[in-house]
């Protein structure tokens, strides 16, 4: 199933950008996101790394951004304090779009 991704929301005190999926569905939600983390590895290169309760790095990701899902926020990226939230949007921007 192809995916389509849309930033919603992003909050720089927390350093998280929150990205919801063409489906809806709740139950569906876990793999878009796997999805988009494997999307976004095969592009950058590198392999994925489980750093969390459904939190994955991505070893050549030069941002050093972490993917993750939870039930309350679905799909997030947090990045780092060396990283401007500006950048990662423009990053990001490469795999969301307006639907």
């Amino acid at each position: 199933m192809e995916y389509k991704f849309k930033i919603v929301k992003s909050n720089k005190d927390s350093r998280r950008i929150v990205i919801s999926s063409s489906n809806r569905s709740y139950m569906e939600e876990p793999n878009s996101f796997v999805y988009l983390v494997k999307r976004i590895q095969s592009d950058i290169g590198g392999s994925i790394e489980n750093v969390g309760d459904m939190q994955f790095k991505i070893t050549d990701d030069k941002y050093g951004l972490v993917y993750q899902w939870d039930g309350l926020n679905g799909i997030s990226v947090v990045y780092p304090e060396s990283v401007s939230e500006e950048d990662t949007l423009k990053f990001l921007n490469n795999y969301t779009c307006d639907f």
